[in-house]
């Protein structure tokens, strides 16, 4: 593998999703073969995510990036995780599958409104067959309302948590010239706002204003228009809260985003109930599940294509050599 091969997997593994676009990433490169991904705490969310949860499994989707891209370039990866270290030793091979690269680049979060109908039973099959740590509740159905209502309701505690706002406010853009600069976090345009609304978002908007009654009603009735518009959700559990089962639940996610985005199901991780405990334990009961929740997915039907901007930190910026 040359330099500029490497350069190139990783300039595909940096559009993996991460919680808060927090970008909580960062890689040792060894050699051209051998690289270390580590976790950047820096970049962690202490208060939504005080145990590194959501960060391990943001990795483990940076990971699967460079599985994939490596695969796109012609070459196989081995992964293995030793403690807090994730290895990565490319390989080279003789097949190739060059069509994964733009689907990596098509893949985003689209958090609008979906059409209101049933997903296709072959496209569910194509997506639950990837693991059986896959389910699919669909819309109308007992579970997809205890799914609702759990996650509503988790939401609305965390949007009146000063500590987890403020948090959050430090990882938001408010205005054109931090857009301009900030290449990490939540700006009106990665989160698929319309013009207008991004206009008036930053006329209007700062950091002190997170932690307002307007910005939580505005939140809330967003969330509950979103819930409401769907096809179903996806959860995606795990035998074990360790480290590597996390990394493998990130890997997982962005095994299920990449098929996903190639029969054009539009996707939104809405995982608020599983970041509080209460609501983890009352949900995983009335779905009957003994493994651990960890990501819960609003799937559906998009109302409209969204051109979605990615703000991302450039290889430069989280390799080491």
């Amino acid at each position: 593998m040359s330099d500029q091969q490497l350069l190139d997997i990783l300039s595909y593994a940096i559009l993996a999703p991460s919680s808060h676009n927090a970008q909580m990433w960062s890689v040792n490169i060894v050699n051209n073969q051998h690289i270390v991904i580590t976790l950047n705490y820096n970049r962690t969310l202490p208060k939504v995510d005080p145990y590194n949860r959501e960060s391990w499994i943001s990795l483990g989707a940076f990971v699967e990036n460079c599985v994939l891209a490596a695969t796109g370039k012609g070459f196989d990866t081995k992964v293995k995780v030793i403690s807090s270290r994730i290895h990565l030793h490319f390989l080279a091979s003789d097949k190739s599958d060059k069509s994964i690269l733009q689907i990596i680049k098509e893949r985003h979060t689209n958090r609008k409104p979906y059409l209101q109908e049933a997903l296709s039973s072959s496209h569910i099959n194509d997506t639950i067959n990837l693991s059986d740590d896959i389910r699919y509740y669909p819309m109308k159905s007992e579970e997809c309302n205890f799914i609702a209502k759990h996650t509503f309701d988790a939401f609305k505690e965390q949007m009146k948590d000063e500590g987890i706002l403020k948090e959050l406010a430090e990882w938001m853009t408010f205005s054109s010239e931090e857009e301009k600069h900030k290449n990490v976090g939540l700006s009106p345009l990665t989160i698929g706002m319309s013009k207008i609304n991004h206009f008036l978002f930053n006329m209007f908007m700062n950091k002190s204003q997170v932690t307002k009654s307007s910005f939580y009603k505005g939140s809330v009735k967003g969330l509950k228009k979103q819930l409401n518009s769907c096809s179903g959700f996806f959860i995606i559990t795990s035998t074990e809260q360790s480290i590597s089962s996390l990394i493998d639940t990130g890997r997982l996610l962005q095994k299920l985003w990449i098929e996903c985005t190639k029969l054009q199901i539009a996707i939104h991780p809405v995982s608020y109930a599983v970041e509080q405990s209460h609501h983890n334990k009352s949900l995983k009961k009335q779905l009957k599940l003994k493994k651990q929740i960890q990501l819960i997915i609003r799937v559906g039907k998009s109302l409209k294509e969204i051109k979605q901007e990615k703000r991302r930190i450039p290889v430069e910026g989280i390799a080491i050599k």
